[in-house]
């Protein structure tokens, strides 16, 4: 149980949302912990350029002004060092009838080939940062997230459109 959370957005059902979490040092950790959780749950689909493109930029805001929200309880010195994204497809009904697709169609993933097994309806990845990320860092966060999540979701070789996405985000920056 974190010491403090805060939800930014809505409850994860629907949209984008975050969840902050700090923790204070106990018997598991001797550190302050801050966890910034990022998810977007879908209804409708949306291409895994935009998703990357949401995740990046809700890195960027969230990761630069928590250390500066927290400063009269946290140390100077104490920065976000843990990151999270998901994506959720969750069944739900859609004006008289059940939605039944998951995230291959609703996130587009199927650039990434065929999977060899089922796509779960939610997924997520963890990755460890160190403080406040730029554009580009907070684009390589995500697409290093998002190569791993391809690869635990049972597509083989997620190679060349990783390669695709890379160069558009990088495109994008350069901009």
């Amino acid at each position: 149980m974190a010491s403090a959370s805060y939800r930014l957005g809505g409850d994860a059902s629907v949209g984008v949302s975050a969840l902050l979490e700090v923790w204070l040092p106990g018997p598991q950790h001797g550190s302050v912990q801050i966890t910034v959780d990022i998810a977007l749950s879908l209804r409708g689909g949306l291409a895994v350029p935009d998703a990357i493109r949401r995740w990046q930029s809700a890195l960027m805001l969230l990761t630069s002004p928590i250390p500066d929200a927290l400063g009269g309880i946290l140390p100077r010195e104490a920065d976000v060092t843990h990151v999270e994204i998901h994506a959720a497809a969750p069944e739900s009904p859609d004006q008289g009838h059940t939605r039944t697709e998951g995230l291959l169609e609703q996130l587009g993933l199927r650039i990434f080939g065929q999977p060899t097994d089922s796509v779960p309806r939610a997924v997520g990845q963890a990755m460890r940062v160190q403080g406040a990320l730029d554009e580009h860092a907070a684009g390589e966060i995500v697409l290093d997230a998002l190569e791993r999540i391809a690869l635990n979701c049972g597509f083989l070789d997620p190679r060349t459109a990783m390669n695709c996405l890379r160069e558009e985000v990088r495109r994008r920056s350069r901009r």
